[in-house]
């Protein structure tokens, strides 16, 4: 049947080992570091280290970890922090981010795509069809 409707993608399956290879320190030492200035002001959120995959903040006597996508927090915990709503929240915004990366990424691929026209068999009958070339 053919189709000539325009169409987008809502939702993409990617893997998720490809998300966590957008994290580098790079992209998310930034987004991070202000939403724990937003959030956590009072614990005088510092980047301690960002390199590779892997970013270290301090927020009081904590040592927050992303290492690959992977979030952990460390030291002595007090009431001022849920740590799990810390560790839920970095994940999330984490997720968001790969998110984002990877369609910033695809959009980027779309702006190289080629069309070319050639005739194509569609249920028995020879038609113009459009083939589309993407390099991602």
């Amino acid at each position: 049947m053919p189709c000539n409707l325009a169409f987008s993608i809502a939702k993409a399956a990617v893997p998720s080992a490809q998300l966590r290879a957008l994290l580098t320190a790079d992209a998310i030492k930034e987004v991070v570091s202000v939403y724990l200035q937003r959030q956590y002001a009072g614990l005088s959120p510092t980047l301690l280290e960002a390199s590779g995959s892997r970013a270290r903040y301090r927020l009081g006597t904590l040592t927050l970890t992303i290492t690959d996508g992977a979030v952990k927090l460390a030291g002595t915990r007090t009431g001022a922090v849920d740590a799990d709503a810390l560790l839920t929240n970095v994940s999330e915004l984490l997720t968001q981010l790969a998110g984002r990366l990877f369609q910033s990424r695809v959009q980027d691929a779309l702006a190289g795509v080629t069309t070319r026209a050639r005739m194509a068999a569609v249920q028995g009958r020879n038609q113009q069809a459009a083939v589309f070339t993407i390099n991602i």
